[in-house]
């Protein structure tokens, strides 16, 4: 009789441990959601914005509002400057030679990844655009194609550029993994005859972009998707035409 008390002790102690479990995931799941849209649902600011660097202004503007950031980023003319954690600042200027609107550079602060320990800026260009990502602790700067995507285990950040249209920005899936010293580029895939975009995590080895097709005329591009999965390197896997 003690022998069955017992088993039904520890197995009622089992039950509750998995209810806090499930209870734990399904509080903590919508917060990792969350972040991995925040970056992405910034555009919907842009709405209505046709210009890559006024809809980045737009973005900096709201986010420079935000109590959390005060200290982090702050706006003085054309520059701005970030707030390092060893107390060291650092600036950026945008930049122009007179006469000469082609060597036009500006900056506009994107948001403060401080998970995984970087500021986000976006770069414009006279023609096309980038994101620079500066980590809080060195100050390090890394260019990068489009706006980065973390992976679910933090280890990575992917960018899908297309530049099959405009042919101003890269056309190309790149692969960051991140480290203590900085970003290292993993690996660049560049399709050819389509452009990616849109890039998403289905998981922490596994990759599915937007893939758009060139057109001519005023016709929308057709659109699609393509997987990359890691199995020792990066591989493509874009479905067979119907």
């Amino acid at each position: 009789m003690k022998q069955r008390s017992r088993l039904i002790f520890f197995e009622a102690i089992k039950d509750h441990r998995l209810a806090f479990l499930v209870l734990l995931l399904l509080i903590l799941c919508p917060v990792v959601v969350a972040k991995a849209h925040a970056q992405a649902g910034l555009n919907a600011i842009c709405a209505g914005i046709d210009n890559s660097y006024e809809c980045a202004q737009a973005i900096e503007r709201h986010q420079l509002q935000k109590p959390e950031l005060a200290s982090a980023a702050i706006r003085a003319g054309a520059s701005l400057r970030l707030q390092l954690r060893n107390g060291r600042s650092l600036s950026v200027k945008d930049f122009q030679k007179r006469g000469d609107e082609a060597s036009v550079v500006k900056y506009s602060f994107r948001g403060y990844l401080r998970d995984i320990g970087y500021f986000l800026l976006h770069r414009q260009f006279y023609e096309g655009d980038d994101y620079l990502m500066i980590q809080d602790s060195t100050g390090r700067k890394f260019e990068l194609q489009d706006l980065p995507v973390v992976s679910p285990d933090k280890l990575r950040v992917v960018t899908a550029s297309d530049g099959i249209s405009g042919g101003y920005n890269a056309n190309a899936v790149q692969i960051w993994r991140l480290s203590r010293r900085g970003m290292v580029l993993e690996q660049t895939i560049a399709p050819k005859g389509w452009g990616p975009s849109d890039a998403e995590w289905t998981d922490s080895l596994t990759i599915r972009v937007m893939k758009s097709l060139p057109v001519t005329g005023e016709s929308e591009a057709p659109k699609g998707t393509a997987t990359l999965r890691f199995r020792g390197r990066w591989q493509l896997e874009v479905p067979p035409k119907n």
